[in-house]
């Protein structure tokens, strides 16, 4: 028994939307952590804004879910191909449910890092030393 066509192209596109969403939460991951290694940039020294930073944390929490449903995605698919002479109506609802879990993950970590860049900009703003005096 063959794939239905529409369903193997929904299949390729949820795969194919799965691995963009990796690859956006694994660039984004690899920012944060060149904004925390980097030294070309200003940055808190003391007090709740040098605190702020603990945000990270939370951001990769919600990026390595998003990494970890995406390889369920991908999974699924696998299982689906695999699995093509039964009904495969149960995976294609677990690729469904993932990809919105993953999404979902993805865009709460943004909401996380989004939080910290206005903290940033505030502290930049506000409490900066001005150009020519000390940091």
């Amino acid at each position: 028994m063959s794939i239905d066509p529409l369903a193997q192209k929904q299949l390729e596109m949820a795969l194919a939307y799965g691995e963009s969403l990796s690859r956006w939460a694994l660039l984004i991951f690899g920012g944060t952590v060149a904004i925390l290694i980097g030294t070309q940039h200003a940055s808190p020294r003391t007090g709740w804004r040098r605190w702020s930073y603990l945000l990270f944390v939370l951001a990769w929490a919600g990026l390595g879910a998003s990494l970890w449903y995406g390889a369920q995605v991908q999974s699924a698919c696998v299982a689906f191909y695999c699995a093509a002479a039964r009904d495969g109506q149960p995976t294609m609802d677990a690729i469904r449910n993932d990809g919105r879990a993953q999404l979902h993950c993805l865009e709460s970590a943004l909401a996380v890092l989004g939080l910290w860049l206005v903290i940033y900009l505030v502290w930049w703003i506000k409490w900066l030393p001005k150009e020519g005096t000390s940091k």
